[in-house]
């Protein structure tokens, strides 16, 4: 899920499929408004699909109203986060908090937010064949993805909740200005 962009690793899971037999990947995401037919990049995308060989696993939905995206996390039974840079990420961090679990490069802010071995699986960037064998180890193993679904969750509500980012924010406003907590302690 998320933007058309080269960066972001699609063509590096579609490549990954050809190692993960049986699996769907279900691309959600592009310019809004867009036409996905006609969409330049969902046009590579595609190509690159069916000289894998993988072209009937590949769905490109398009974008969609921001209300239906938890509808299609739940409906995942893994988020794949493919990306070459991300300074956060917060698409598999929505995908945790609708308990999915995440395989996902070790970049940026998603080397935070998944917990590797505790939440989903991180792999080393740009390397289809680690992508797969790790989608492939989590979804062959039904206890191990419903571990990780539940850790998901737990960290997303425990450590990306909009209270505690709040209250985190104001104790570094406070730090910052000096000003005392609202509990009375120097920050």
């Amino acid at each position: 899920m998320g933007r058309f962009v080269e960066r972001k690793g699609y063509a590096d899971l579609i490549r990954a499929l050809k190692i993960v037999p049986g699996a769907e990947c279900v691309v959600v995401g592009g310019p809004p408004g867009a036409n996905i037919e006609t969409d330049a990049f969902a046009s590579s995308l595609r190509r690159l699909a069916e000289s894998t060989k993988v072209a009937d696993r590949v769905r490109l939905v398009g974008a969609v109203p921001a209300q239906e995206m938890p509808r299609w996390y739940r409906s995942a039974d893994i988020l794949a986060a493919a990306p070459w840079y991300e300074p956060f990420g917060l698409t598999p961090l929505e995908a945790m908090a609708c308990g999915v679990p995440v395989v996902a490069s070790s970049v940026g802010g998603l080397a935070d937010t998944v917990v590797d071995g505790l939440t989903g699986d991180l792999v080393a960037p740009r390397d289809p064949r680690l992508l797969g064998m790790a989608l492939r180890r989590v979804l062959g193993d039904p206890v191990r993805r419903f571990a990780y679904a539940t850790a998901a969750l737990d960290r997303a509500r425990q450590c990306y909740s909009w209270k505690r980012a709040a209250e985190q924010l104001s104790a570094v406003y406070a730090t910052v200005s000096g000003l005392r907590s609202p509990t009375g302690a120097v920050a």
